[in-house]
């Protein structure tokens, strides 16, 4: 004879749960976001909805009777963060779970990644800005090399009006490795 095992089915409802974000696609800093958690099919009346992530800025947990939540991308915001909705009854029962990505983009980036030089020549590095609101706050637009301040003497180290171009003039091999670019300030009025 055979023995088996009977299982009865898990009297449970399916939930499928998805998060929505607004905008869509990569954003920029001081974007304000908003994700709304959708449950299929409807969760009770009386569900809490669970927000959680680890991103700075961003509460631990919160419990909302409501699937949306609205927050801000700050400028310590990481480059990609998850942000999990969990649906449920407050201590009792968990109907579903969803996570989504949020992408914030760089607010400057280079042209391109590596630019050919010879010695004696001039190079012009660009970079290129992120049109965002929060661009008229910015200040200070200052270059780094191999992270130190490169001082703009209009003389080797020219800069461009906006700023977002430096040309090295007569390049020597000092002049070889990483440039970079940074806000160093902000217009609070």
């Amino acid at each position: 004879e055979d023995v088996g095992l009977i299982c009865s089915e898990l009297p449970a409802p399916y939930y499928n749960v998805t998060i929505t974000s607004s905008p869509e696609g990569p954003i920029t800093f001081g974007t304000e976001v908003t994700l709304t958690c959708n449950v299929y099919p409807s969760p009770p009346s009386d569900a809490t909805y669970f927000w959680t992530s680890v991103e700075p800025g961003f509460d631990a947990v919160i419990n909302s009777p409501s699937a949306t939540v609205t927050f801000t991308v700050g400028i310590n915001f990481s480059k990609r963060a998850n942000y999990y909705c969990t649906v449920g009854l407050l201590h009792t029962e968990m109907f579903g779970f969803g996570v989504t990505e949020v992408v914030v983009e760089d607010l400057l980036t280079p042209w391109v990644s590596v630019y050919p030089a010879a010695i004696d020549d001039s190079v012009t590095l660009t970079f290129q800005q992120a049109e965002t609101h929060i661009n008229k706050y910015l200040r200070d637009l200052n270059w780094y090399f191999e992270g130190e301040y490169i001082y703009i003497d209009n003389y080797h180290y020219v800069a461009s009006g906006d700023g977002l171009s430096l040309t090295i003039v007569n390049v020597t091999w000092d002049d070889f490795g990483e440039y970079s670019i940074l806000y160093d300030g902000l217009f609070l009025h």
